[in-house]
């Protein structure tokens, strides 16, 4: 790794605006969105009939996601149960104040854990006592547990109800991120445990048998401003891309000019609509138990 880089993630406050500028030039979130909105729809109209349906999210951010999918079960059941494990308090403080302000969502029952996934599991494994649950959903979450395979069998054995469903959301294993992570994993700080993607989650299933169907999702990040050194958006996207603290800033030239060509070469991006935009494909896992 080039001495002058940081991770994005030793700073929480720079990392917090950078995930918001994110939102704002991806379109990534509409996309889970409206596919949980199918697919749990799907999955309400097959279930069998039942007084309570229990969920667990893994990394639920600011809610935002967690209410399309609580939104999508609160007429079907008479008690909904929401398990959130969360590490960060201003993001738990965000869904809390998200939830308030939805009236649709006032029966739900919700119980808030400030931890990590591994912190819960590990919790779980010494209380003796886990909980069941009939959904269960990992997005974008898997980057930054110790053990990918132990944390899905543990989630799949112990946590998942028969009949359950585990929904896992990571980036695609044949696109544009795997290439990217590949091309700088030695330059570029690693924060993550390691540039883990579909495929490889994909392995852990075969490997142990899990039936499980697997989605590509199309998405996109508007990159533009990134080829612009004075765009406060293009500085942020570009920390988002690389996951660095102030890249524009740090990185040397000839680094930041070779990030700049690949960002802009076919292996990366393409145009549409007259935007240069990055290639955020998703593969999505939905997993019956």
């Amino acid at each position: 790794m080039t001495s002058s880089l940081r991770s994005l993630y030793t700073d929480p406050t720079r990392t917090l605006e950078v995930l918001r500028e994110f939102i704002q030039q991806s379109d990534e979130r509409q996309v889970i969105i409206n596919w949980l909105k199918n697919a749990l729809t799907q999955f309400v109209e097959a279930a069998r009939k039942h007084e309570e349906v229990r969920v667990l999210g893994i990394g639920s951010g600011s809610g935002e996601v967690d209410r399309c999918v609580l939104h999508q079960l609160v007429s079907k059941y008479s008690r909904v149960y929401n398990r959130v494990i969360e590490p960060d308090k201003m993001q738990i403080n965000s869904y809390r104040k998200l939830i308030r302000s939805d009236s649709e969502l006032a029966s739900v029952e919700f119980d808030f854990r400030q931890q990590t996934s591994d912190q819960y599991l590990e919790s779980s494994c010494n209380n003796k006592s886990s909980s069941r649950f009939d959904i269960i959903h990992m997005i974008q979450v898997l980057y930054y547990v110790d053990d990918i395979e132990n944390t899905i069998l543990q989630l799949y054995d112990t946590h998942l109800n028969e009949n359950g469903v585990m929904i896992i959301i990571h980036v695609s294993g044949s696109r544009a991120w795997y290439r990217f992570n590949k091309r700088y994993e030695n330059t570029l700080p690693v924060f993550r445990h390691d540039n883990s993607t579909g495929l490889d989650i994909e392995a852990v299933l075969e490997k142990h048998h899990i039936k499980y169907q697997r989605t590509i999702l199309p998405s996109y990040l508007i990159i533009d401003e990134c080829f612009n050194k004075d765009s406060q958006v293009g500085r942020l996207v570009f920390d988002y891309i690389t996951e660095t603290n102030h890249t524009v800033d740090t990185a040397p030239n000839d680094l930041l000019q070779d990030l700049m060509q690949y960002l802009k070469s076919p292996d990366c991006s393409y145009l549409r609509e007259d935007r240069r935009v990055f290639e955020n494909d998703l593969d999505v896992f939905w997993i019956h138990k």
